[in-house]
């Protein structure tokens, strides 16, 4: 990993810029562009669910399911199954966390 012998404030600035990196492509990137969109709002709940930010994370995640559903793409089936083991473990059924864990696995299940 590139970051492997940096220090913590280092990797924290790494991933900060990361996160406003995906956060500007997500925003700016136009509908005709969904592949990619979505690419970057799976990408970006992924590192936000990994910074301890499950609100943001949660948007996010939202956002990529809706476009993913439109969407055929090995990559972003990729990104899914990253952001899908990525979500913090569900407590209940009324928990979030477990409605988009079976909701990542059912467009990662339609995309196969």
């Amino acid at each position: 990993m590139l970051l492997e012998g940096a220090d913590v404030g280092d990797r924290t600035e790494y991933r900060l810029a990361l996160i406003d990196h995906l956060s500007t492509a997500f925003h700016q990137y136009p509908a005709s562009r969904a592949r990619m969109k979505a690419r970057a709002a799976t990408r970006l709940a992924t590192l936000l669910y990994q910074e301890g930010e499950h609100r943001l994370a949660h948007q996010m995640a939202e956002e990529a399911i809706s476009l993913a559903g439109q969407i055929r793409s090995a990559q972003l089936a990729d990104d899914l199954r990253v952001l899908l083991r990525t979500l913090p473990p569900g407590a209940s059924g009324d928990d979030p966390a477990l409605d988009l864990h079976h909701r990542v696995s059912g467009v990662l299940a339609e995309m196969s």
